[in-house]
Formats: structure tokens, sequence, C-alpha cells
């Protein structure tokens, strides 16, 4: 016998009242299928959390800055302004009119580069000579050692 015909005759053998305890113990236990069962995770899940409550405020922020400004027509309507700063603001937006504050810069020159001030020295080493910026030399002249020569011993 095999264990599913064991438990076939084992099943007709019970009573009606052994069959009604057994399903309800079977209904208590939470033995579930492994389909339905909850996968584990490795941590509580916390930075996951962390990052929608992130986007969520950040949301929220960006449509509260939306509907807190105005649009900007509407900007100067809601001060109220003297006559004299009225007069003022209106000749501050006339001379920018004028100097082209703002229009887009056109035609701007490229930066011209310093001309080189570089040294002619001569090595002590190799007797190779290099033109070098003029930090780089020292006091006596005849002292000056070239890259490759500085680094070997001599």
């Amino acid at each position: 016998m095999d264990k599913k015909e064991q438990l076939a005759s084992l099943l007709a053998s019970l009573s009606s009242d052994q069959m009604e305890e057994l399903e309800a113990l079977l209904q208590k236990s939470s033995v579930t299928s492994r389909s339905t069962k909850k996968k584990k995770r490795r941590g509580k899940g916390k930075r996951k959390k962390r990052e929608a409550a992130k986007t969520k405020e950040q949301q929220l922020a960006s449509e509260q800055n939306m509907k807190d400004s105005p649009p900007t027509g509407e900007f100067l309507e809601g001060l109220s302004l003297t006559s004299a700063e009225k007069e003022e603001l209106q000749e501050a937006s006339l001379s920018d009119k004028k100097m082209g504050a703002h229009e887009p810069l056109q035609n701007q020159s490229p930066l011209k580069k310093k001309a080189e001030h570089r040294v002619e020295v001569r090595c002590r080493i190799c007797g190779k000579t290099e033109k070098v910026s003029p930090g780089i030399v020292p006091p006596e002249r005849d002292r000056f050692k070239c890259n490759t020569c500085c680094c070997s011993a001599g």
C-alpha cells in the first residue's frame, strides 16, 4: 500500500465526530501553499520606505511651490507700491530696455591667451636646452636639471 491508499483507508475508518475535529484543526492551522507564502526579505526594507517618503515629500513640495508662486505677470500686482516706487520701477525697466539688459549677448570674443613667458635653460647633466617657466628655474641658472635628469641619481 502506498501512502495515498493508507490515508484514504484511515479517513474512511474515522467517525463523523473525529472528521469534524480534524476539519476544525485543519482550519485553525496555518498550512498554506508555497505560492501564497510571503517572501522573506533580508532586511526590514527601511531604505525603500525612506526613498518612497522622500519622493512623496519632494512631490508635495514642488506642488506647493507651484501653488505659492504666482505667474510672472501677476508677480507685481499683489504688491502695494507708493507712487514714487512705481515711477522708479518704470524708470528702471525703461533703462534696462535701452541698455539691452535682458537680451542675450552676441558675438562674444574668445579669451585672449597670455603671451608665453618662457625662459631657455640648459640642463647641467645632459646638456639639453629647454624652454621652461621662469618659476622653475633656480636662482643660479647653472644648477637647473631637466625632468628626465632630476629623476635619476646624480
